[in-house]
């Protein structure tokens, strides 16, 4: 049993054109849902890891951490969103200043985009988390 649309202005509809048109709805409502998703996406957070230009770093800081304390902060007016009544904004995580400089932060895909413009910016990706294998015996238990 097919699904027909019929009009009033013309009673000679094949089902060709019907299905064509039901395919153009089915094709319409997908695209809606995916802008919709899309969109819900671009405001949820993840830990991203974001390289800095340790050089650029204004006087007015006394330290990095101040510096990106500063950066993450600035984006908290511009980006956050309100859920409940409370603000989410972004977080920062943690600040790397021996193997590399830079942080992690809380962001949306939104917030990274705007950092991104900024001179001091050089790379970052999204944090993962990681598994350690271990050699050996698996359990932790150790004989006195």
């Amino acid at each position: 049993m097919g699904l027909y649309y019929f009009s009033s202005s013309s009673s000679n509809s094949s089902p060709t054109t019907n299905s064509s048109y039901f395919h153009f709805q089915y094709a319409v409502c997908l695209f809606l849902m995916l802008l919709i998703s899309a969109s819900s996406s671009s405001t949820e957070r993840s830990t991203y890891i974001v390289h800095t230009d340790k050089s650029i770093m204004p006087k007015a800081f006394p330290t990095h951490h101040h510096w990106y304390s500063s950066i993450v902060n600035s984006l908290k007016f511009t980006n956050s969103k309100v859920v409940n009544h409370c603000r989410l904004a972004p977080s920062l995580v943690h600040v790397y200043d021996n193997a590399l400089h830079g942080f992690s932060a809380s962001l949306t895909p939104l917030e990274l985009e705007e950092l991104k413009k900024a001179p001091w910016f050089i790379t970052s990706y999204m944090d993962r988390h990681a598994t350690i294998d271990t050699v050996g015996e698996s359990n932790n238990q150790t004989n006195l």
